[in-house]
This record gives structure tokens, sequence and C-alpha cells, in this order.
């Protein structure tokens, strides 16, 4: 995964971005908000809701239900009229938070408004509000008590006035003088009980108090939404759950070899090795043998030894897509074998535009396997001992050099004739993408090795690669995956093509020839090498003065003989 999230970086970090930016919008885009709170001590005024068992305050008060009461329409009819507004009294609430401290009988009346003396106003006239509805609603049902009592205290006078009157006209020796008696007394004391009662209720109506403001609403010094950098964490948040979602399904669904597991996992090809992104490609010399490059070629030469079927000796080395890839590996991987002092050859079957293999080891590219195959040279004449290399034979693609056209039968017969001679044969062959040559070498070699560079190498063309080996019958050992390889980069130079250079040359006196050496598509005088190009007028690097020397002449035009070696002279 943190693999994944290194390649996917720039499009994680565009998201981010892209999260920050939006956050900053809606910060700024958001209309400011202020809010002012007041606090308010509720106390008991004897006709309050009992506290439910459970309840978050210890108090004879339900604060709970307090809190729904600061919110309700009726107080928030009073608070509108305090603040002389006009309009639905549920927006006005909708304004208002109430919080309940734990443990304590106090609400905190919290009121957003657009203004700060908006939000100071709306606080302060919601607390009003609150204590003055919570006192009517107390003294509305001390009255409607204090009235029933009056209605009951009248009754019981009016009854006691009609006993008193029959006690009084009533004979001392009436059996019914005492009955009379004990009503009067029955009466005058249900009389003295309302009386306490009612002047209870006056005394708890002329104290009545339902709570008092113990923090004023104050004037907010600055809004408390848009918090600017909430938004912005939110969005980068955001921005960071969609980049991570967006490289998931890129890895997921991807075209292209995005990781070395992609390999046996969805193509189907086992995996023989990965070049770590962090090792930079050398386009002027092989690794060395003791670094971790190095180690892995040599680790891969150990593995394609006992992979190899029975006695195969030719291995070829494709590469998906054009570019140096398959140059960097089979010139490596030829120098893992050479180090193991096991004679190896390698041949450049192709020349390519971007790098030349014998570039690498230290040798001259021309002639090559295109003067063998067209008979202007032999094979020990084209085949180089690599200079650090004693073990390794090294052979150019040559000039106009290129694998179609070339008979089969031809290259097996030479690659036969190299094995003769080494343990192991590697051919860097054209790119598999560029057409039918990689499929048409494979049946020349005993088992081919993929080149795949991860970020740039399609899975359908590496899946439609191991069906083409499988249709002639080549084992695929595997796949080395590679970062993605940038060519290096080198100045164009105009050279003249092969033809032109023979057409100088023949056209000069013979005795006042002056040598010929094209340098930067220029003749400098004092040396005998034609610099050829490869098909489509691309310049092989110019040779040393020194493999000028060691090379001999333009050689006549020989053709191969029926069993694919050079002819002999006459």
């Amino acid at each position: 995964m943190l693999v994944a999230m290194r390649r996917g970086r720039w499009l994680l970090l565009a998201l981010l971005t892209t999260g920050l930016l939006a956050g900053a919008a809606v910060a700024f885009a958001s209309p400011k908000v202020y809010e002012s709170r007041a606090q308010v001590l509720v106390r008991p005024t004897g006709v309050d809701a009992v506290n439910v068992e459970g309840g978050r305050t210890k108090s004879e008060l339900n604060l709970d239900t307090e809190a729904q009461l600061v919110r309700s329409t009726e107080v928030a009819a009073l608070a509108r009229d305090l603040l002389g507004a006009s309009g639905d009294p549920g927006r006005l609430s909708s304004r208002v938070t109430v919080e309940v401290p734990a443990n304590t009988s106090v609400l905190t009346i919290g009121f957003a408004g657009d203004t700060a003396a908006q939000a100071r106003d709306g606080a302060a006239a919601f607390a009003t509000a609150y204590l003055s509805h919570r006192e009517d609603s107390a003294r509305e049902v001390i009255e409607t008590e204090a009235a029933t009592v009056d209605a009951g205290l009248e009754d019981l006078r009016g009854q006691l006035t009609e006993v008193s009157a029959q006690l009084a006209g009533a004979d001392p020796r009436d059996p019914q003088k005492p009955v009379l008696t004990t009503n009067r007394d029955l009466l005058q004391t249900q009389i003295e009980d309302l009386a306490s009662r009612r002047s209870d209720l006056d005394n708890r109506l002329s104290t009545l108090a339902g709570g008092r403001v113990i923090s004023e609403a104050a004037l907010p010094e600055a809004p408390s939404s848009p918090i600017v950098w909430l938004d912005l964490a939110g969005g980068g948040t955001a921005g960071l759950l969609l980049g991570f979602g967006a490289v998931v399904a890129r890895e997921r669904f991807s075209r292209r070899v995005r990781r070395a597991a992609d390999l046996p996992e969805r193509c189907g090809v086992p995996l023989l090795g990965e070049l770590p992104a962090s090792v930079a490609p050398r386009f002027a010399d092989v690794y060395g043998a003791y670094g971790p490059p190095g180690k892995l070629f040599g680790r891969l030469r150990n593995e394609l030894t006992a992979a190899l079927p029975g006695n195969g000796r030719v291995l070829l080395v494709v590469s998906i897509d054009p570019g140096p890839a398959a140059t960097v590996v089979a010139a490596n991987l030829a120098a893992a074998f050479a180090r193991a002092d096991r004679p190896t050859a390698v041949v450049a079957a192709h020349a390519s535009p971007f790098l030349a293999l014998p570039d690498l080891l230290g040798t001259p590219s021309v002639p090559g396997l295109a003067e063998v195959i067209t008979g202007r040279a032999d094979l020990d004449e084209v085949a180089n001992r690599a200079a650090r290399h004693p073990h390794l034979t090294v052979i150019g693609a040559g000039s106009a050099a290129r694998a179609s056209g070339w008979p089969t039968g031809t290259m097996r017969q030479l690659v036969g004739a190299l094995s003769q001679s080494a343990e192991l044969v590697v051919v860097e062959s054209p790119p598999a993408a560029g057409g039918d040559d990689a499929q048409r070498l494979a049946g020349s070699a005993d088992a081919v090795l993929l080149v795949v560079e991860s970020e740039r190498t399609r899975l359908g063309a590496v899946i439609d690669f191991a069906e083409q080996l499988r249709r002639v019958n080549t084992p695929l050992l595997g796949a080395v995956v590679l970062p993605r390889v940038r060519p290096p980069a080198v100045a164009p130079v105009e050279v003249p093509t092969v033809q032109a250079s023979r057409k100088a040359i023949a056209k000069a006196p013979a005795a006042s020839a002056p040598e010929l050496r094209f340098d930067g598509g220029k003749p400098v005088e004092g040396a005998t090498e034609i610099l050829p190009v490869v098909p489509g007028g691309t310049p092989v690097p110019a040779r040393s003065d020194s493999a000028a020397e060691k090379k001999p002449g333009p050689r006549p035009r020989r053709s191969p003989s029926a069993d694919g070696r050079p002819c002999q002279r006459g």
C-alpha cells in the first residue's frame, strides 16, 4: 500500500490540495455567525415537574424538561416581543442552544446571530423570556389553587353559619345538639386549615421567583462560525480520503503494470526479480557485482540456470515496450553469468535507437550480426571480448541491423554456432510491441525472459506476448520488473549513410584519398571508419580510434551457405 501511495503521490497531492481549496472556499463563502451565551440559575417554584429517576441532576427540578421549555414556541414568542422582531417564533428558537452542566441547577442559553449585537440581544431576550414564562406559569398554577381554596372557604363558612344558627335555636335537652356542636367544631377546623393554606399561597405569590440570570450575555468579539481551520481540516481530510480511494481504484483497475505483484496475480507470469525504483539506470556500464542491482542479477543468474529446460543454452531477453530496458537487462545478465566463470555470449539482435548493447560492455557495435547474416563478415570477426569480463563475448547489431526479414533457420544456426563455445547465449530481442520479430526469434531460443517496465507496460500486452510464446512452444521463464527507464539524452547528429560514404570514397583519387571518419556530421582526417546507421536514419555511435584500427575495412559481400555459416573464400 505504501508503494501504491508513493506511485500515486501526485494524484493524492492533487486531491488533497483540492480538498483544502474547497474547505477554504466554504470558510470564506459561509456567512459569519456570532454566538452569545447567558446563564440562568433555576429555582424551584413549588409547582415544578418532579425530577425523573436517573435524571442528570439531583435536585427536585427536571432540568432536561426546562431545557426543552427554553426552546418552546411560547418562550420564543415572548423573546420575539422583547426583541421587537416579527415572523415565525420557530425561526428564532432554531437559533437557540441550551446546555445543562452536570450536577447543577444552571441552564446555559446560547443564541446565534448574524451580528454580535444580535447574538447578545437574542441570548438576553431568551433568558428573560424563559424566566418570565416560568414565573407566569407558576403564578397561574398558584392563583388557580388559591381560587379553589377561596371557593372552599366560602362554602365552609356558609355551612358554619347554618350549623351555628341551628345550634343556637336548639333546646338544651335536644339529642341533636351534641351532633350540631361536633359539626360546628369540624367546620371551624376545616376553615382554619383552608385559611392557613390560602395564606401560604399569598406568601408564595409575593415571593415567587423562577430563577435569575447569573451571567449576562456578552458582546462576542469574534464570530463562532465559520471556523477556518476546522473547514480546512475537513476539506483536507475529505481530499485525503478521496485521494486514497482514487489511488486504490487506480491500482486495482489500472491496465498498466503498477506493481510487480500484478504479473503473477493478473497476468499469470512468474516474477523473477524487481529492480528498485531508487536504483538509477546505468547507460555507460553494467552494475557492479556487489551493489544491490548486481546482487539482483546474480540471483537471477542462479534462478535462470536452474530453470532453463534440459540442455537449453539460448536465452532470449524481450522487452514489451521500445526502449533501453531490454538492453540493460541483457548486458547485466550476461555480465553476471561471465562473473561466474561461465563462457557467455551476448548478441544484439536489433540496433536500438536508444542504447547499443556493446556500449554497456565496452565493445564496438560495427561490424556485427548484420554483417554476418548478409555475408560481409565471419562470426569470429564480429565477436569481441568484453575488457572487464574475459568470459564474455559480445556481438553488436551491426549496420542497418534488424530482425525482420532474417530467416529463422539462419538465426537458429548462428546461435547454435555460438552455443558450441559458450555455455549460455543471451540474445537481446526487438520489443514485442514492435511487431512479430520477437515471436520469430523466440522460435530459435530455448527460453524467454520478459522485461517489464512499471507504470508503462500494459497488462494486456504481457498476456498477449505470453500467449504468443505458448503458440511457438517456447517456455517463458518469468519476468523482471524495472522502473520506467528513460532513454539517455543524446544530441542528434547528421551522419551520411553507408551508401553515401562508399560513393564519396569511390569518387576520391586513389593515391591521395584521405582516410575519413565522421564526427558530429563533419569529416575528420586520420581515420578509416565509416559510421553506419540503423533503419530510419538513426546513427550508430562512433567507435574509438583503437577499435577502428583493430577492425578491417569493408569486405566484399558474401552469401551464407546452406547451413547458415559464411561461405569460405575460393
